[in-house]
């Protein structure tokens, strides 16, 4: 009998998140621009590798909302011999049922982000509890990092990529259009192109502030809840049964507005100057409260000790606060508290701070 060749049956099976991310890499250079005739070589080139490789451009093309793709992919894409002289005709229709179609890029965004398991050739700046730390990065973007904070930046590819981990960081986004600046943090991402933004991450839920510019954000989930405000002023009039969830999971923010999100975008506001500067006082090194309660103001301060800080009175946590206080010196905040407010401050053996009414 003759012997089995074993190599013969072997089926290279494709690296199917390595094709699902180089053709969202192809779907962002379509969109930035017409591609060179060198680029087009390639890119079909890569299409006929496998017919895995197209569909994962067709899913990607029927999600994306720029209209500049379609024409683009229209002319990338072979047609059919039967409308080949149909072409010439501007008024018909030829183009491939997907092209047609498109709804909306946050889908492609939630596939890039949490389907493609996307491998970041990484820088990681990190603060300690109480640390606060600047950091300009590769591209002359600068990057203030808040107290306990994590942060990773992959510049290795088309697109600026930044994962916040954790913690709170305010950007100043270097000019490129050609590289979008994004930044990945809880189930969602903001883009942006050159502006300034913060993004503020604990736990589940991410708080992102437009400083200057604009930004797009997006979050992940189809899960809407009903009654949470994540509509754009543009849509305010508009009742929340009619309104798709494509517009719940993406939104455009100016300077001076804010987005809240979690698994769908739950708030988007106008705020006052005097707001902004009120939640970027901790780049000078500040926290600043008027009229917050101290249940509030002390869930901030916490941010910055490693002591758990522990309120024994519920009689006292809406007490309203108000005042600028350091935040490289928790021991003289509290301190300052205590004697403003008559309250007692008492440090435990555990490593916690309690807090009580002295008139108790």
């Amino acid at each position: 009998m003759k012997p089995t060749d074993n190599n013969s049956n072997v089926t290279a099976f494709p690296d199917k998140a390595a094709i699902k991310e180089e053709a969202g890499t192809w779907i962002v250079k379509i969109d930035q621009g017409e591609l060179s005739p060198e680029q087009v070589i390639e890119f079909q080139a890569w299409l006929s590798q496998s017919r895995y490789h197209k569909e994962c451009i067709e899913k990607l093309a029927q999600n994306w909302d720029s209209m500049s793709i379609l024409s683009e992919l229209a002319e990338l894409f072979p047609l059919p011999e039967s409308v080949q002289e149909e072409k010439k005709s501007p008024n018909v229709n030829w183009l491939p049922m997907w092209v047609m179609t498109s709804v909306s890029v946050c889908f492609l965004v939630a596939m890039l982000v949490f389907d493609l398991n996307l491998n970041f050739t990484k820088t990681e700046y990190m603060t300690v509890v109480g640390q606060q730390s600047d950091v300009t990065l590769d591209d002359g973007s600068i990057v203030s990092l808040n107290t306990d904070s994590h942060l990773e930046v992959d510049f290795s590819g088309d697109i600026r990529m930044v994962r916040l981990l954790k913690g709170e960081a305010h950007f100043e986004v270097a000019k490129n259009p050609k590289r979008p600046f994004v930044v990945y943090a809880g189930k969602g991402m903001v883009w942006a192109v050159g502006t300034a933004f913060n993004v503020r991450y604990t736990d589940v839920n991410v708080d992102v502030m437009v400083t200057e510019g604009t930004v797009k954000v997006y979050a992940e989930s189809e899960d809407i809840k009903p009654g949470s405000r994540r509509l754009s002023p543009a849509h305010s009039q508009i009742d929340e049964s009619a309104v798709s969830a494509i517009t719940q999971h993406e939104v455009i923010a100016n300077a001076g507005q804010t987005v809240s999100y979690r698994e769908a975008i739950e708030e988007h506001i106008e705020v006052t100057p005097q707001v902004v500067d009120k939640k970027l006082a901790w780049q000078t090194g500040y926290l600043t409260f008027s009229g917050e309660s101290l249940e509030h103001a002390l869930a901030e301060i916490a941010r910055y000790t490693d002591k758990e800080i522990i309120i024994m009175d519920d009689s006292i946590k809406t007490l309203q606060i108000g005042g600028h206080f350091k935040t490289n010196d928790i021991d003289g905040l509290l301190v300052s508290l205590g004697q403003g407010f008559d309250l007692d401050i008492r440090y435990t053996s555990d490593n916690r701070i309690r807090i009580s009414d002295k008139a108790l």
